[in-house]
């Protein structure tokens, strides 16, 4: 059962000082998520205005610092669409001119023509997660030519209500399980505990991080992403 830690999103500083940006701040910040028991980074490379970005040079910069701080442990970089302010062939154009290729990139089946985009990735040597959000994008999965060559399936519950979110997870999982890869449960906002909790009593992997949430289970604001981490991990070993 492994931990990914979603450092950043496309949050801001306005919603949590805490939140990694620069590629030092993202290396310290994974370093100290790996300590707190990550076994997975995700997160967004930032542009020197803050801005998301699939620039070269800013994503290279940020996955060898990650990498140096954190050897051996796999980089996942969010390559939606809407990055490239919507145009695929633009997200096509820059992801090509990546030197330093993270292990995976986040797909998320709500975009149009995303199996074009999953292709892509996979043909140009980079692993993929593919981000269910609904029971329509699981299907879409398990009914196309790729489902089994991903990398691992996001299972994202989209509702805030808990117990909708993890009956949906539920759905989804089963309708995916047949095609291989490993699954990994994570929420958002209001329902993120729930569906980690959910997603351990299953055992299967799950995400956490100021992406997700910035709050503790108890609805308290979290320090930093290393303590959303290190409670995961005691759930995790409690679970056994």
């Amino acid at each position: 059962m492994l931990i990914e830690a979603a450092l950043n999103g496309g949050r801001s500083r306005d919603e949590h000082p805490a939140i990694p940006l620069t590629p030092e701040e993202l290396a310290a910040d994974a370093h100290a998520c790996v300590d707190a028991g990550a076994d997975i980074l995700h997160f967004h490379p930032r542009d020197e205005r803050g801005g998301e970005t699939l620039d070269a040079a800013a994503c290279g910069n940020t996955v060898l610092a990650v990498r140096d701080a954190c050897p051996g442990v796999p980089v996942v970089l969010s390559a939606g669409v809407w990055i490239a302010r919507g145009d695929r062939k633009r997200q096509f154009e820059l992801v090509e001119r990546w030197v330093a290729k993270p292990d995976a990139v986040a797909t998320n089946f709500a975009e149009p023509g995303v199996l074009d985009a999953v292709r892509f990735f996979l043909d140009n040597g980079i692993g993929v997660e593919a981000g269910l959000v609904t029971v329509e994008h699981a299907r879409a999965l398990a009914e196309s030519d790729v489902g089994d060559r991903v990398e691992r399936i996001l299972i994202e519950p989209a509702e805030d209500d808990p117990a909708t979110a993890v009956a949906t997870a539920a759905a989804i999982d089963e309708l995916v399980a047949p095609l291989g890869p490993p699954r990994l449960h994570h929420g958002y906002l209001g329902a993120t505990w729930a569906v980690i909790d959910a997603g351990i009593a299953l055992g299967r992997d799950v995400r956490i991080g100021f992406e997700d949430t910035l709050n503790r289970p108890d609805g308290t604001r979290a320090s930093s992403n290393a303590e959303l981490v290190a409670e995961v991990d005691r759930r995790r070993r409690a679970a056994g």
